[in-house]
């Protein structure tokens, strides 16, 4: 072969030998270097051999037109040897002022039985499997695919010697080193024994939580991929966070996590003081989550979702709650799922969920996956690990990329991941295919949304430390109102998934929900809200109400005998305070959204200031408005029925005491709306119930 300065002056080199000719071995001697530019290839049906010291790059052009072929290939249909560097990599450019990653690509094709060895550090943009027959074995080395795999055709061994690489949360292909590689869609072919990556991070404010996850692979034990083989067994000596004695097994740093279960090791879970178990399956049957029996014999299957906590790495403390979290990546070595894959379900009623799991290493379209799918409903559940401290699930509606609260989670399925979806029969089918997947280098950050459909109101749970800080939500819903709509309840309605902290829910016939469907609100109607598991004392419920423009909303709170009204088109915070010692200020039916009329007010502000209306339910011809403020100002005490319309209107003044006597003898049994007007134009209104 000729010197490097020969081939670095002909960069416009094409290399060609069709498979039906008949050449020599192609080879690269060391110090030498073969270089092509742009959209060319390379083929050979002979061995390629790359000495120690040789290398072999395939780039393009760093000025590309929009039409332009934008990668090289490697062809190679016969053995492949490397002692020296292939470096077939990615790199960055505008296309039309769109930014676009682009690569070469190393293809396995031909009918003849392939040893594959690589060298130490190979990498490569993309690899291709297409052989018409015969089976392609990684023998030595290592393969890094940074970024895309397809398979058309054949039969690859990987060996667990070619590494489908992660190191970003998300399919972001803006730079080589900021990546998940994925899968494109395939038509054919077995791929087995390949390592797929998954890269989970820490965070930016070190959380150790739970992770709703799948495998794109089949094959091994949970132990082996997730757990790197691994599992403690004791707790005798100090920790230490790395090698294979002592209390801790971690002999691969940055990989892997602790899975416990058990206080001994046994059936393949890490040890811990309290044996609680951080792997679960769900029994869509009952809806219930399982504590899993092991990982040493449970095999992991592509797309058996699973809810695992992940702590960090397996160099974290098991012995401290406080070890600050690490990022880590979750290895799955196996066969790669090609084709079809259908999960078919049970569930006990209409509406419930289904825990189901990604079995592609893709991105995959939710739109796309129920329109596939059989009796799959327009929500799906998402755990988004950044609400919260430790979580909570976003419920998201498919067709109009409505959120149940504020989250990046949108309609497309990461690979690796699990979610729920809604069932709209007791059985049915999430059908997976190759059609789905999404694998053109958007950024799905772009894609994220919350739609302005007409007439909702959005309601999102804050503790008051987060919303002052700016944090993520404790939890939200959305109500959606449209002429079209019922308040029955039917499968277009989310039902409302538990957290492991605070629940927001909207209630209707004693069922939550995250988010309901319901018809245009009318006068007098209530819609009760449900919180739970507060964690501390001072909250703050922000209100977002969109085009509700002929009825005002009211939030109305029991404890503390409070209405405050929500204006149309504005965001509204009501801070609030939980004692948890009384049960009426902790109470889960603590709240609930109210409607009234306009006509039943002159949109002027509400009283500050408490005012409470007792008793009620009105048992008696009489009740008593307590004021406070007012002392002496003349007010107008008006009450409607549930059309609106006033059956009773009393003018008085405020005594001293600040006390207001109603008498109601005319009133029938049923629910009235009462509104306190001052000279000055405030107001006050609150349901009166009379027995």
């Amino acid at each position: 072969m000729l010197m490097n300065s020969f081939y670095k002056t002909a960069l416009s080199f094409i290399f060609f030998i069709f498979s039906n000719v008949i050449m020599a071995q192609f080879h690269i001697a060391s110090g030498e270097l073969i270089y092509s530019k742009g959209s060319e290839i390379i083929y050979t049906n002979e061995d390629v051999t790359i000495d120690s010291g040789g290398y072999l790059t395939l780039d393009s052009d760093s000025n590309i037109g929009a039409t332009t072929a934008l990668t090289g290939t490697l062809e190679v249909a016969a053995n492949y040897s490397n002692s020296g560097t292939v470096s077939l990599p990615a790199a960055n450019f505008t296309i039309n002022g769109v930014p676009t990653i682009i690569g070469s690509t190393l293809k396995l094709s031909g009918s003849a039985t392939q040893t594959l060895n690589f060298g130490t550090q190979d990498e490569v943009f993309r690899l291709e499997l297409a052989k018409s027959s015969g089976i392609a074995t990684a023998t030595a080395g290592k393969l890094t695919v940074t970024h895309r795999f397809k398979s058309t055709s054949g039969t690859l061994d990987g060996s667990e010697k070619i590494i489908l690489k992660s190191n970003s949360e998300l399919n972001l292909p803006t730079a080589l080193n900021f990546s998940t590689a994925v899968v494109e869609e395939s038509t054919a072919g077995n791929v087995n024994n390949l390592i797929v990556q998954r890269f989970i991070p820490a965070g930016d404010d070190n959380r150790r939580a739970y992770r709703l996850l799948s495998s794109p692979t089949s094959g091994g034990s949970i132990k082996y991929n997730w757990q790197e083989d691994q599992n403690n067994n004791t707790f005798s000596g100090s920790w230490n966070s790395t090698g294979s004695s002592g209390p801790n097994q971690n002999t691969n740093s940055g990989f892997g996590t602790h899975i416990s279960g058990s206080i001994t090791g046994l059936n393949g879970f890490d040890a811990t003081a309290s044996g609680n178990p951080s792997l679960f399956t769900f029994n869509n049957i009952n809806s219930a989550w399982t504590t899993a029996l092991n990982t040493n014999t449970t095999v992991l299957n592509a797309g058996t979702p699973y809810r695992v906590m992940v702590r960090g790495d397996r160099s974290i403390n098991l012995t401290s709650n406080t070890s600050t979290p690490t990022n880590t990546i979750l290895q799955t070595k196996g066969s790669l799922t090609i084709g079809s894959q259908n999960q078919s379900f049970v569930v006990p009623a209409v509406g419930s969920p289904v825990f189901v799991g990604n079995p592609y290493q893709a991105t995959i379209s939710v739109a796309a996956l129920k329109a596939a799918s059989t009796n799959m409903s327009d929500f799906i559940y998402v755990w988004d690990v950044k609400l919260n401290t430790r979580g909570g699930y976003v419920t998201h509606t498919i067709s109009s990329g409505t959120n149940s609260v504020a989250s990046n989670v949108n309609s497309f399925i990461q690979p690796g991941q699990a979610l729920f979806v809604a069932a709209t029969d007791i059985t049915g089918s999430i059908n997976f295919a190759e059609n789905q997947k999404i694998t053109e280098d958007l950024n799905l950050s772009k894609t994220y949304k919350v739609s302005n459909l007409n007439s909702k109101i959005g309601l999102t749970l804050y503790t008051q430390e987060a919303y002052k800080s700016k944090a993520t939500p404790a939890d939200g819903l959305q109500l959606l109102f449209s002429s079209n709509d019922t308040n029955a309840i039917d499968y277009n309605d989310a039902i409302k998934l538990a957290n492991q902290d605070e629940d927001l829910a909207s209630v209707n016939e004693n069922s939550r929900f995250a988010i309901q469907n319901r018809a245009i609100p009318q006068n007098a109607e209530t819609i009760p809200l449900f919180i739970s598991k507060y964690r501390t004392t001072n909250y703050v419920l922000q209100a977002n109400i969109e085009e509700l423009n002929d009825i005002n909303t009211y939030l109305y709170d029991y404890y503390t005998n409070t209405t405050t009204i929500l204006p149309n088109s504005k965001q509204t915070e009501y801070s609030f305070v939980v004692d948890p010692t009384n049960t009426t200020s902790n109470a889960e039916n603590r709240f609930e959204i109210r409607f009234v009329n306009k006509t039943l007010n002159v949109n002027t502000p509400l009283f500050d200031n408490n005012i409470t209306i007792y008793p009620n339910p009105v048992k008696e011809a009489k009740f008593y408005i307590n004021t406070n403020g007012i002392i002496g100002e003349q007010t107008t005490i008006s009450i409607y029925n549930s059309l609106g319309q006033v059956i009773l209107s009393d003018k008085q003044t405020v005594p001293t005491n600040g006390q207001l006597l109603v008498n109601t003898v005319s009133l029938a049994t049923g629910i009235y709306t009462v509104q306190l007007t001052t000279i000055t134009g405030k107001h006050f209104t609150s349901k009166l119930i009379t027995k």
